[in-house]
């Protein structure tokens, strides 16, 4: 079950439950506090650029602090991309 779970996690757009798993399973519903124990331990054992936390009575998967600078660059390269096109687009479409 842990690889649905950590799936889940990270798919989530928001904290993910006990409540929330509950509604996914049709039956037999995993234990949410103990797949994130073990993907946890899973995680500080290895080298991993993410982590679990405890957030609004649910959890989620966020990149680790240390890793931060760089999730931030592909974002804002990323926002770049898309308002140079945007503006590409505006340019074309006044030319037509």
């Amino acid at each position: 079950m842990n690889p649905i779970v950590e799936a889940l996690l990270f798919a989530s757009p928001e904290p993910l439950t006990q409540k929330k798993i509950n509604l996914i399973f049709d039956e037999d519903p995993p234990n949410l506090d103990t797949c994130v124990e073990v993907l946890t331990e899973k995680y500080m054992s290895g080298d991993f650029g993410i982590e679990i936390l405890s957030v609004a009575g649910g959890y989620q998967i966020r990149t680790k602090p240390e890793h931060d600078i760089y999730v931030r660059r592909l974002l804002n390269k990323t926002k770049e991309q898309r308002d140079k096109n945007r503006r590409v687009k505006i340019i074309f479409s006044k030319k037509y």
